[in-house]
């Protein structure tokens, strides 16, 4: 496995000069949330097309909720994305912490990502997955080759 210093901005004004700084200090990628399972991040755009400006390169993540599927959730996430900015995401990461999400809509989530030709991952804490995932149904996103 790789190391990979990342800088997750989330809601957060990332500024042109915040992210020339974090690239000489030799920070790796630049990580913005996408949509948070109920909302975008109102700098997400700005924050993405400066960290390309400054040089380093680009990754997403959109998380799921249980309000509605993960295809939803994807297309909500990708709404709004400038093609130029979403052709260059290294990834789009399927933000997995909150509860009530079903597998069927993680997998629903992974299909739409590769249907857009993005690297989908599945980005989640230990506990969250233990205690919000039915454990039943993951087989099927191992056989994704999902990491």
């Amino acid at each position: 496995m790789t190391e990979a210093f990342a800088v997750d901005a989330s809601y957060t004004n990332a500024t042109l000069a915040r992210l020339l700084r974090l690239k000489a200090r030799d920070v790796d990628l630049f990580i913005q949330c996408l949509w948070t399972g109920a909302e975008q991040p109102s700098v997400r755009v700005t924050n993405l097309r400066s960290a390309m400006i400054a040089g380093l390169p680009i990754a997403g993540y959109i998380s799921l909720s249980a309000q509605n599927n993960g295809r939803w959730h994807m297309e909500s996430g990708r709404a709004g994305i400038p093609d130029d900015i979403w052709n260059l995401l290294e990834f789009v990461a399927i933000d997995i912490e909150l509860p009530g999400i079903r597998v069927q809509d993680i997998v629903a989530a992974v299909n739409y990502l590769r249907e857009q030709e993005k690297q989908p991952i599945i980005y989640t804490s230990y506990n969250s997955w233990r205690t919000h995932i039915d454990q039943s149904n993951t087989n099927q996103l191992s056989q994704m080759g999902v990491p």
